[in-house]
């Protein structure tokens, strides 16, 4: 099925078919029930659904329309509090553009600049409705009824891995969306320190200290971030050492409870799964004693997701400071204090047990140390 919009007399916008051109494969109910709800709302669904469709000119033309719209919500501080005009429409200069660079179709003698103010004000009142009926915040508004959009105006901290500097391999950088890309369904990154320059030639202060508050709040309750406002390296990129980097890493709910996005290698995402233990084996040997006298016959380790660690591996770990380290091609955290602990109690039972004087009973003891389900399973996860 294939569609066209159209301008009516009274300058509303209106969906029909037409034959010829690409079919809007699977797409085409969904955009059909949108307009049913009034040209505002099917307007707002192209620039959001139909942001990867390949659509046919008068469509694409309209979408980028509304997307302007959508934009100008994600940069405009308060929004939800500026009454019926949540956003002020664009100058005329602005419209008369976008009336000159209209694709030919049914109507279009219609468009003008009135006609584009009316549809802009059926914009204001389509997002009022909906947020209206909505149990929540304006941010999470955006988050739910934009979902390609909701980042856009908003800073985003950036970690990824340093390669080239082996003493500072990981890099820090403050960035903030304006755009999304020309392909319509990725946001668009830019430093931090642009936003300076952007916000300054239009003089909207008031937009630029909505853009910078999040990272204020985060400051006020991260040293680390506190530090980079101060020196104001928060506008350049920073590298990194693995301590500064586990420090960021572990603050990461805070800058999020702050409202800035946050961007970190996907390793740290799936962490849970990377486990580093102390590894005991009960009962390897092979032994003419049962029952419970056999159970102390154990073999300690370190091993990292089952795999044993070699002796230099380890002195690697025990070292560490950072939490941080970069083992078998992959950064793992680690809190060696706590392992090394683990490991000398183990040892301590070991050295009790081989010990002819000492009872199985005080064995039982050194080991009531451990919870159940650790003295009862083969290893000790930290």
């Amino acid at each position: 099925m294939n569609f066209e919009l159209s301008i009516s007399p009274s300058g509303k916008v209106h969906l029909h078919e037409f034959e010829g051109g690409k079919a809007l494969e699977g797409f085409a109910g969904k955009l059909e029930k949108a307009f049913e709800g009034g040209d505002a709302q099917g307007l707002l669904f192209l620039a959001n659904e139909g942001l990867s469709q390949d659509l046919p000119p008068s469509l694409l033309y309209w979408r980028g329309v509304a997307s302007s719209y959508v934009r100008e919500l994600c940069h405009t501080p308060d929004w939800e509090e500026h009454g019926e005009g949540l956003i002020p429409i664009p100058a005329g200069r602005v419209l008369d553009g976008w009336v000159s660079q209209a694709p030919a179709c049914l109507g279009l003698e219609y468009l003008s600049q009135k006609v584009m103010r009316g549809i802009w004000q059926r914009f204001n009142a389509e997002v009022r409705s909906e947020f209206v009926d909505f149990d929540g915040e304006a941010r999470a508004f955006l988050e739910i009824t934009f979902p390609h959009w909701h980042q856009v105006g908003r800073v985003t901290f950036h970690l990824a891995e340093n390669k080239r500097d082996v003493n500072r391999p990981f890099a820090f950088m403050a960035t903030y969306s304006n755009r999304l890309s020309n392909e319509g369904t990725k946001v668009q990154y830019l430093p931090l320190a642009r936003a300076l320059q952007q916000y300054a030639g239009t003089k909207n202060r008031k937009a630029l200290v909505s853009l910078l508050s999040p990272v204020q709040r985060a400051g006020e309750k991260s040293l680390l971030i506190r530090e980079l406002i101060d020196s104001k390296s928060i506008f350049r990129p920073q590298t990194w050492t693995p301590h500064e980097a586990h420090v960021f890493l572990k603050e990461i709910p805070v800058f999020e409870d702050s409202g800035v996005l946050v961007r970190v290698p996907d390793w740290w995402s799936r962490r849970a799964p990377t486990r580093l233990r102390v590894q005991v084996s009960l009962g390897n040997k092979p032994s003419g004693l049962v029952g419970t006298d056999a159970l102390l016959d154990f073999e300690i380790g370190v091993s990292l997701d089952g795999g044993a660690l070699s002796d230099d591996e380890w002195k690697k770990i025990s070292k560490s400071t950072d939490g941080l380290v970069f083992l078998k091609g992959k950064w793992i955290e680690v809190d060696s204090g706590q392992l090394q602990q683990a490991l000398d109690h183990w040892k301590k039972v070991e050295a009790a047990v081989g010990n002819d004087g000492v009872s199985f009973l005080e064995g039982m003891r050194l080991l009531s140390g451990l919870s159940l389900d650790q003295s009862s399973a083969t290893d000790e996860d930290l």
